[in-house]
């Protein structure tokens, strides 16, 4: 009798399970594409055409509008009635990208989602972006099992209209895909959230995305370096358009203008790595060794250190950004910075 009952109380749950009752299970697949937008326009409909275009299919989308102006958000729900696969959550309040990615990422773990990615509202991926980015992921998982892991590739970048302005984004900044250590990510970021796939281990451990941080991106990169596996697809996957909008966008490595921005003014350079690095701290300073809280503390007190000392100390500690001239161009801003 009692093995009867507790039978029919599994089926009862089974069942409430498929119907997804819980409201805790994905809209149908394993791998979900997240979208913060902000008055988007027409570059929406084209993320979305790129989208439909991917090789693989099996992906959710879930979209969270960030209180656009009433005529974008019609829009937005007219989208998301058109296409099964599309979840939209419209924000009570403006969070910014940082806080809004991070509302989705929350959104994608209650639902179980294991692949998570990342789209700007104004990119265009290519066919392939999912399916060899998915692959890459489940090779890297196959070596390091059950760690958290982050894959990121190359983009192409583009004006406003895709037309080709340089085939690799890390080479026109002048980025190496290997500066992907905690320290180097400390002090410069080499990956781009539109280019990204992140497990759910690496999402659990780096949500919810802290207030003041950088960037979101950036933040899940320097988790990832600390407790999991970084990896690199050599390969552009989508146009990386720029235009008026952008938010941060793709600067050219220029010389001139490192050196304008050398002398531009002399308050401390490190300010915002400092203070991410010490809200890292705050977050999983019992689950680091010393050495990794000597590095974080010598980052947050640089100003403190005497002036000729600054840049010594930051190549000993490995605190180093990509490339000569942008170490020449910080060594001299901590040599001639205000305390």
């Amino acid at each position: 009798m009692l093995i009867n009952s507790c039978r029919k109380i599994v089926g009862i749950l089974e069942r409430l399970k498929s119907i997804n009752y819980w409201g805790l299970e994905p809209m149908g697949n394993n791998l979900v594409v997240l979208l913060s937008t902000y008055n988007a326009g027409n570059y929406l409909l084209e993320l979305i055409e790129s989208l439909n275009k991917q090789i693989y299919k099996n992906f959710d989308i879930i979209i969270r509008d960030d209180c656009s102006t009433i005529i974008e958000r019609e829009n937005l729900i007219k989208i998301s009635q058109q296409h099964k696969n599309i979840q939209l959550h419209i924000g009570t309040q403006n969070l910014g990208v940082i806080l809004s990615y991070s509302k989705l990422l929350e959104l994608a773990l209650e639902q179980k989602y294991e692949y998570i990615m990342f789209a700007d509202q104004d990119d265009y991926w290519l066919p392939g972006k999912i399916e060899k980015t998915l692959n890459l992921m489940k090779k890297t998982e196959n070596i390091s099992y059950d760690s958290p892991i982050l894959v990121h590739t190359d983009l192409i970048v583009t004006n406003q209209t895709l037309a080709i302005i340089d085939r690799s984004f890390l080479k026109y900044q002048k980025l190496s895909p290997r500066a992907s250590d905690f320290e180097r990510l400390l002090m410069q970021n080499i990956t781009t959230g539109c280019s990204m796939m992140i497990n759910r281990k690496l999402a659990e451990k780096a949500t919810p995305i802290p207030e003041g941080v950088i960037m979101h991106d950036w933040w899940i990169a320097l988790v990832c370096s600390i407790f999991g596996h970084i990896t690199f697809l050599d390969e552009g996957t989508l146009y990386y358009r720029q235009h008026g909008g952008n938010l941060i966008g793709a600067k050219k490595y220029d010389v001139f203008r490192l050196i304008k921005k050398v002398l531009k003014d002399r308050n401390n350079p490190l300010i915002v790595n400092s203070r991410q690095a010490l809200i890292f701290k705050k977050n999983y300073g019992a689950e680091l060794d010393r050495e990794t809280i000597n590095t974080i503390d010598t980052l947050i007190l640089i100003g403190n250190i005497p002036k000729w000392k600054r840049p010594i100390v930051l190549i000993n500690h490995k605190l180093i950004k990509n490339g000569v001239l942008r170490n020449i161009g910080l060594w001299i801003k901590l040599l001639i910075m205000k305390r």
